[in-house]
């Protein structure tokens, strides 16, 4: 294997340079005097402190990368202002209602009539068919009361919307799930 020119001219003046940095590296014989405790007046301890403070931030490590963005300014904090502050509280949750106690279990339609058919409970005990362009008297009307808590609010092609009656807040049941399967 061939090594080009260029690496075997710099190879040796690498090494050359290692080895200059390192024989020059200047490293004290002795360890540096670390001042021992003794008990002195109040005065004392404080020089010594001071001393021992100047000497650590000399061998400290420098940040090479200091941040370089616009100064940060933080608030202040006074007496006045953190007895001020108010307390933030989260946000209250927004009211649901419940989920609704019955679900589509069919739809028939013969091109004048379209049925759709709810069935409540888990058993399945009560059943309740909505008609469109049927007799009215029979099926539940829109602004008719079903389970003594909602409220038919309209029948559409692809949902029923409901009002639950104690928080008056609107549900809907997309007819689209029944054909595709994924239920209510």
């Amino acid at each position: 294997m061939k090594i080009p020119l260029y690496l075997r001219i710099i190879l040796p003046v690498t090494v050359a340079a290692c080895g200059y940095a390192m024989w020059t590296d200047a490293i004290p014989e002795e360890p540096m005097a670390v001042p021992s405790k003794s008990v002195k007046s109040k005065r004392g301890p404080v020089v010594e402190k001071n001393q021992l403070l100047s000497q650590m931030t000399a061998l400290a490590p420098r940040n090479l990368f200091p941040y370089q963005g616009p100064p940060i300014i933080l608030p202040s904090v006074t007496a006045r202002s953190a007895v001020s502050r108010p307390t933030l509280t989260p946000a209250p949750e927004p009211l649901r209602a419940p989920p609704l106690p019955f679900h589509v279990s069919g739809v028939w339609s013969d091109g004048v009539h379209r049925k759709i058919i709810l069935t409540k409970g888990d058993k399945q005990n009560e059943t309740i068919i909505l008609c469109q362009g049927c007799d009215k008297s029979v099926t539940p009307n829109i602004g008719d009361v079903i389970d003594q808590h909602y409220r038919l609010e309209k029948i559409e092609k692809e949902r029923i919307t409901f009002t639950y009656l104690p928080l008056k807040l609107e549900q809907t049941v997309n007819l689209d799930k029944v054909f595709t399967g994924t239920g209510n």
